[in-house]
């Protein structure tokens, strides 16, 4: 985890409702929305037009005919960006509606930042000392995102998807170094903790999808990295835990079997 620990408290925080919530600013705004006002039905009808639009004019640049024109491709472009840009502002219009217009803390973001940071390191201790009791390995891994400084080298695909996408880069970069300081103090107590920001730093090729999620290739760098830290933890579970965990998988295999 990482990026929603810390854009949820601040979202929530603005719109009103606890911190702490998963994301109630985003369903208060869905469920609000059966409240069909006419300037929430304009706002509504001026998304599907803009969407309408830019589904017309890629069809069109990939028609036979007109499909090898740079030309076309650079309006394609020009147009593609500036209407995806008209629809992410009236998108957020309408989301901004339904906010209560006052902080449920009055505090600035960035105290809401260092609470989030403080929260996820507790969460974390919390998680490792009850999973200690019953000799189970807990690991912990703070995510990689694009908006690290100097975590990778994006690509031009990348570059393009990250920026026409989730509008998460302050929250990101300020925030996780209030992440990475945690994690310094939560080593010290015998958790393990990853910070996976650097796992694409050698990577060349694209792997981001958007500013939050990666494509295939992505998912599998971060499993083997996973992979390898549960085999070099082992000694962490228990011996205990172990044989409780076959015997328990005999008795269900001699049940299935009955």
């Amino acid at each position: 985890d990482g990026l929603n620990e810390l854009w949820n408290y601040v979202e929530n925080n603005k719109a009103g409702v606890p911190p702490e919530y998963a994301k109630p600013a985003h369903y208060i705004y869905k469920i609000s929305r059966q409240e069909l006002t006419p300037i929430q039905f304009e706002r509504t009808s001026h998304i599907i037009s803009l969407k309408h639009k830019i589904d017309k004019i890629t069809a069109l640049s990939l028609l036979p005919i007109i499909r090898q024109s740079l030309l076309v491709h650079h309006v394609w472009n020009a147009l593609q960006t500036y209407w995806s840009r008209k629809v992410a502002e009236t998108s957020l219009d309408i989301v901004k509606s339904y906010e209560k217009g006052r902080k449920f803390v009055d505090m600035d973001d960035d105290a809401i930042l260092n609470y989030a940071a403080h929260q996820w390191g507790s969460y974390h201790k919390l998680i490792h000392d009850l999973s200690a009791i019953d000799g189970v390995l807990s690991i912990h891994l703070l995510q990689p995102n694009p908006f690290v400084p100097n975590s990778k080298i994006l690509t031009p695909e990348e570059q393009y998807r990250v920026t026409h996408s989730f509008p998460i880069e302050q929250y990101v970069v300020n925030g996780y170094p209030k992440l990475q300081k945690e994690i310094s103090g939560l080593r010290p107590q015998g958790l393990i903790v990853e910070d996976l920001t650097g796992v694409f730093k050698r990577i060349d090729t694209s792997v981001w999808g958007d500013s939050a999620h990666v494509y295939k290739e992505g998912n599998r760098l971060i499993a083997e990295k996973i992979v390898e830290l549960i085999k070099a933890n082992k000694k962490s579970i228990s011996p205990n835990r172990a044989t409780q965990q076959r015997s328990a998988t005999l008795q269900t295999a001699g049940k299935l079997s009955g």
